[in-house]
């Protein structure tokens, strides 16, 4: 199994200074610029969510559409953070909106696009079947990130709050998954393969993001990308859209070798992974990002008042 080491992003890495300037903009006052090259660096990360990317990419459906994407493959989210903070040449990146709220609170500007097709679980060891059965018990997580949201809003669900379980703080997935197989904790949230390879080993699936009714993984790019370079995320979108095409009605065996290589699943599930239907590319639904944004201002992370439109970016047709 590849060791994929994911660390989350503190306010300490938001090393920016300034704030937002919160100009609410529609997509009717943006001028495209004249002359720009169709061309997008993109940081991905080994997830699911990132995947057509990898498929666009390796099939050339974004060079048919005009378009030349540069990836930046990181391992884990601290390098890709320090990275996208230190090299303005990265466009966007495979993320989520709890993150990209921090990072507007600290006066990066980024806006989400889309959402993806991230998924995570929450999941219980032997013997616990439902959520209930997560109370008084330790539950392997990082706090004030979109695995905390997910955990937070999994335990609303059934009348329970994070005051009744225990917390325990395991930012690196691999040592969170090994973990919980040992039997060192109750529950764990875990995004794909994790999840597979935690199924795999007999552990119980309790809930999922899909369950739940919430996605908080989106793209996200630098809000300047939407003013100069618009064409280029057309074409971006064109090619992933495409992708998804490719991947909900080609034969596996097209691209399960690919899926192992940039996602990480371990060599062992190879014929027994089952992916979801991947949805077209769409602007996230606004509720989601609002709960989101609720969560953030009762965690602290976030104390000013952004609005959705601040937040999201619709690119059009």
């Amino acid at each position: 199994m590849r060791k994929i080491l994911l660390t989350v992003l503190t306010l300490s890495l938001l090393f920016l200074i300034g704030c937002s300037d919160n100009t609410i903009e529609t997509q009717e006052s943006i001028q495209e610029t004249p002359g720009v090259p169709l061309s997008l660096t993109i940081a991905t990360l080994p997830a699911l969510e990132a995947f057509p990317i990898f498929i666009a990419y390796d099939q050339g459906f974004f060079s048919e559409e005009g378009l030349e994407v540069h990836l930046e493959q990181f391992f884990n989210p601290r390098d890709r953070d320090v990275a996208f903070q230190t090299n303005e040449h990265i466009d966007g990146m495979v993320f989520d909106l709890v993150q990209m709220m921090i990072y507007q609170e600290a006066g990066i500007d980024l806006v989400a696009t889309s959402s993806s097709i991230g998924t995570a679980a929450i999941i219980g060891i032997e013997g616990v079947s439902s959520l209930e059965d997560l109370r008084g018990q330790s539950v392997l997580m990082t706090s004030n990130t979109s695995m905390d949201y997910i955990v937070d809003r999994g335990l609303a669900s059934v009348g329970l709050s994070m005051n009744d379980i225990t917390v325990d703080e395991v930012p690196a997935l691999p040592t969170r998954l090994e973990m919980l197989l040992h039997g060192q904790a109750s529950g764990a949230v875990l995004p794909d393969p994790f999840v597979s390879m935690a199924l795999e080993e007999g552990m119980n699936q309790l809930v999922t993001t899909h369950d739940l009714g919430i996605n908080p993984f989106v793209f996200a790019f630098r809000r300047e990308v939407t003013r100069e370079n618009l064409e280029a995320l057309h074409a971006f979108y064109r090619g992933i859209n495409r992708a998804v095409d490719f991947l909900n009605t080609a034969e596996p065996e097209l691209f399960l070798d690919m899926l192992m290589e940039t996602v990480g699943y371990p060599e062992h599930l190879k014929d027994s992974i089952v992916l979801p239907v991947f949805p077209p590319y769409a602007v996230p639904r606004p509720e989601i990002v609002q709960d989101v944004l609720d969560f953030t201002h009762a965690r602290g992370l976030t104390t000013q008042e952004f609005t959705i439109e601040q937040l999201v970016f619709d690119i059009g047709n």
